[in-house]
């Protein structure tokens, strides 16, 4: 009777016991990958802000090739809008998952 109910007890602690050790291990492993793939993410250097000055304006994006297209835009004879239409629509491309486009 209550050598079963002792047993149970301990059972039971050793059952959560382990399973804490083993969420607490997932959730290690996890927030591992996610630094991990942050790291990696911000290495890039398409990742990284640009900034490109000429003598027709300046250009700054978080993507080289919308900076350049931004660019390419002002030395055309584009004003500013016609510059930032043209980054928007480059950063859709490249980095969809950021613009609202």
């Amino acid at each position: 009777g209550e050598d079963d109910f002792g047993t149970n007890l301990e059972d039971n602690a050793e059952r959560l016991e382990r399973r804490n050790r083993r969420i607490c291990v997932l959730v290690t492993v996890v927030i591992m990958i996610v630094m991990f793939t942050l790291i990696v993410a911000s290495s890039r250097p398409e990742s990284r802000q640009t900034t490109v000055v000429t003598d027709v304006g300046a250009v700054s994006t978080t993507h080289y090739l919308a900076t350049r297209a931004g660019v390419q835009i002002l030395e055309a004879g584009g004003n500013a809008i016609d510059a930032a239409a043209a980054i928007q629509f480059a950063l859709g491309v490249v980095q969809p998952q950021s613009t609202g486009i």
